[in-house]
């Protein structure tokens, strides 16, 4: 298996004419998979062990590869114009982060892995003062890739189950489950998670999941029937397209942002929501897998 096409910002490599290669072929070899990470300890001087301290992410993933014309012969030319160059420059070292989806040769299992990223660094692989091919470092935003996903919607119809929410009283709640498939354990933020409020009246709603600790919820004050609240869990910006129906729409909201939780042994989240309603979850699971080339 080895990367030979690729998808960036859309628009796909093999479509202009062009392919993944190696100028030299130096056989197998290993190949970095990400997410490297690095501990800060101190030794215990009791027992002589290391304690972890802090742990994170060393730094983003990047990877290096090359690509060539592929269409050579024919009246086709296997070095790149000035105006190819001009044209590939534009399209791919650029200023800010766009999705790049890699494609092997035989791997359908990988077919849905992105990262999100540029390639940084473009250089020519000139011969004789022409442009036979480009060596391109891409550097992705974050140490991971990630799968895609579609949208997961669930709605709420029936407020069957009495759950202790404020860890003061149990409220009528209604409730779904969602797996959270993460290779990185611990909580993590969906880009998005949009609730369209189904009852009538006016009431606050109220959101909890259990695999959070013990008190923490999701409030927002006042909410009416059709309401639809958006949660930008990632930029952590709140919206609403009835903002009007209250008196401050941002002192109504506790400003706890949804988020999963998974740990090494569990990855089901059931959320528990106290008016009928319809939530959409935009997410993407991290996946520790680096571009095989």
């Amino acid at each position: 298996m080895y990367l030979v096409d690729f998808i960036y910002d859309g628009l796909r490599l093999s479509n202009y004419g062009c392919m993944v290669g190696n100028v030299v072929n130096s056989g197998d070899a290993a190949i970095s998979m990400g997410s490297v990470v690095e501990f800060e300890t101190a030794i215990n001087h009791g027992t002589y062990t290391s304690e972890i301290i802090n742990a994170d992410y060393s730094d983003v993933y990047t990877v290096t590869f090359d690509i060539f014309k592929k269409n050579c012969g024919g009246g086709h030319k296997d070095y790149f114009e000035d105006k190819e160059i001009t044209w590939f420059m534009r399209w791919l070292n650029r200023k800010d982060y766009r999705k790049f989806v890699p494609i092997y040769d035989n791997a359908e299992e990988f077919y849905r892995l992105f990262y999100m990223g540029t390639f940084n660094e473009c250089k020519a692989i000139s011969i004789q003062g022409k442009v036979y091919g480009f060596s391109l470092t891409f550097i992705s935003n974050s140490p991971f890739a990630y799968l895609d996903y579609k949208p997961n919607t669930f709605k709420i119809t029936n407020l069957n189950q009495s759950v202790k929410i404020k860890g003061e009283y149990k409220v009528p709640c209604g409730s779904f489950a969602f797996y959270d498939t993460s290779e990185e354990l611990g909580a993590v933020y969906p880009k998005s998670f949009k609730i369209t409020i189904n009852d009538s009246g006016k009431g606050d709603f109220l959101l909890m999941n259990d695999m959070d600790p013990s008190g923490r919820y999701t409030e927002i004050k006042s909410c009416s029937q059709g309401e639809v609240i958006n949660f930008d869990c990632i930029h952590k910006v709140i919206t609403s397209n009835n903002q009007t129906a209250h008196d401050k729409f941002y002192n109504d909201f506790n400003y706890v942002f949804p988020r999963l939780v998974n740990t090494f042994d569990k990855s089901l989240n059931t959320f528990y929501a106290t008016r009928r309603c319809t939530i959409t979850i935009d997410y993407n699971p991290i996946r520790k897998v680096g571009v095989i080339t």
